[in-house]
C-alpha cells in the first residue's frame, strides 16, 4: 500500500460556528489542520491535510510553473482563481 497525502479547504459562508463543527468533525477523522483560519470576503476558511494508506494511491504531479505566472496568463488574480478552484469551475 501507498501513502496518500490528502488537502481539502474547508470554508464557512455563515457563521465560524459552522466552521468550527466541521473542523473537530475533520479532526476526529484523522484530519489535521495546517495554520490558522484564513479571511476572505467575509469567508472564513481552514486548510486541513491528512495521511492515508491506499492500494490505489494516485500519483499528481507538481506544477512546473508558479501559480502567479499561470493566473497573468489568463487575467485573473490569483483569488479569483482559488475561488474558482474551490467551486470546482476549473
Amino acid at each position: 500500500m501507498k501513502t496518500t497525502a490528502e488537502y481539502k479547504l474547508v470554508k464557512d459562508t455563515h457563521k465560524l460556528e459552522k466552521l468550527e463543527q466541521i473542523v473537530s468533525e475533520m479532526i476526529t477523522n484523522g484530519w489535521k489542520p495546517v495554520g490558522g483560519i484564513a479571511f476572505n470576503n467575509g469567508f472564513a476558511y481552514q486548510a486541513m491535510a491528512r495521511l492515508s494508506k491506499s492500494p490505489k494511491a494516485e500519483v499528481i504531479k507538481p506544477l512546473k510553473e508558479s501559480p502567479k505566472e499561470t493566473t497573468r496568463e489568463i487575467g485573473l488574480t490569483t483569488s479569483q482563481v482559488m475561488g474558482a478552484r474551490y467551486r470546482e469551475e476549473i
